[in-house]
């Protein structure tokens, strides 16, 4: 039997779905515990496969703010210095403008180029890019800067 605020959730993200494509989950948790959980839409369109609570999804820039929060525990216990390069964390990174630091990576300052935010870069490596993200780091250490560190400003993955 669902309680009255499983039942207005339901109704909520039906009609929510009737005016909006919607594919997703909603999972709401109360001291640990599922109080309602609901897969809409499919998890794979081409082969018209429902979402279940074994869906894989891509966080995409959802997980820039887990990695700074990550960064942030680090710096609080001393474990990581925001104003270090950031080569010295992630070897793969250690080709990077000596200027750069991993504070202006998290405020997308650091000039450094998106993976595929410039055509050039798409056309130079985006053919057999490797799978592995400190791989793809190592890429953009070949790649010139945008702009010099802390000087400009530009989003980038």
């Amino acid at each position: 039997m669902q309680t009255l605020f499983q039942q207005k959730m339901d109704q909520f993200l039906s009609e929510y779905c009737e005016k909006a494509y919607f594919s997703g989950s909603l999972r709401v948790t109360k001291n640990d515990e599922i109080i309602y959980q609901r897969f809409i839409g499919q998890a794979d369109r081409e082969e018209n496969l429902p979402l279940n609570e074994s869906s894989v999804f891509t966080l995409y820039s959802l997980s820039k703010p887990f990695c700074a929060m990550g960064l942030l525990k680090l710096k609080d216990k001393n474990e990581a210095n925001l104003d270090k390069h950031p080569g010295e964390y992630v070897p793969e990174a250690s080709g990077f403008d000596s200027g750069v630091t991993i504070r202006q990576m998290l405020h997308h300052t650091s000039g450094l180029p998106d993976f595929e935010q410039t055509k050039e870069f798409c056309e130079k490596y985006a053919p057999g890019l490797p799978e592995k993200i400190r791989e793809h780091v190592k890429y953009l250490t070949a790649y010139p800067l945008l702009f010099k560190p802390g000087s400009g400003s530009m989003y980038a993955n």
